[in-house]
């Protein structure tokens, strides 16, 4: 190394940041997130019939696609503490290949997603047919609020 250049675990490269740099970076972070906090509109307030059912169909999407992400993260935690190094009741087997239940099961909830996602694209988009007149919002809420509790239930049974 350059003897002019300073080493990069020496004190003056690692020095901490100073009170005032502290402090500006808390009222800083603090003040950005009382900022953004203080917004009142925006996707989720929507204003009148056809916006308040577009809020549905974002719920109802927002769900299904819950109902999938939640287990993936959870089995992704498991898997990483099962298969530890100092686990010795996890087992190795480099020769396994194939299992086609397995592959039917990770093939078919991709595609029961996009099935479901669809289907509420579907139906709520002809809900709000332009031409069509508009039918009172609480009663389109009601009659499709089923669709997240439906595909829970699927996903759970399979």
């Amino acid at each position: 190394m350059h003897a002019a250049s300073p080493d990069r675990m020496s004190p003056e490269v690692t020095r901490a940041p100073s009170a005032s740099a502290m402090w500006l970076r808390v009222i800083s972070i603090t003040s950005a997130a009382m900022l953004m906090a203080s917004c009142s509109e925006g996707v989720l307030d929507p204003r009148g019939p056809v916006g308040k059912a577009e809020r549905i169909i974002l719920y109802d999407a927002t769900a299904i696609m819950l109902a999938v992400v939640i287990p993936v993260i959870v089995l992704t935690l498991v898997f990483a503490w099962w298969f530890r190094a100092r686990n010795s009741q996890a087992r190795y087997r480099p020769d396994w290949e194939y299992s086609g239940r397995i592959e039917m099961i990770i093939w078919s909830i991709p595609a029961l997603i996009i099935l479901f996602l669809g289907g509420i694209a579907w139906t709520g988009s002809h809900d709000l047919d332009p031409p069509a007149p508009l039918a009172d919002s609480a009663a389109t809420a009601r009659n499709r609020s089923h669709f997240p509790r439906l595909a829970l239930a699927f996903y759970l049974s399979a």
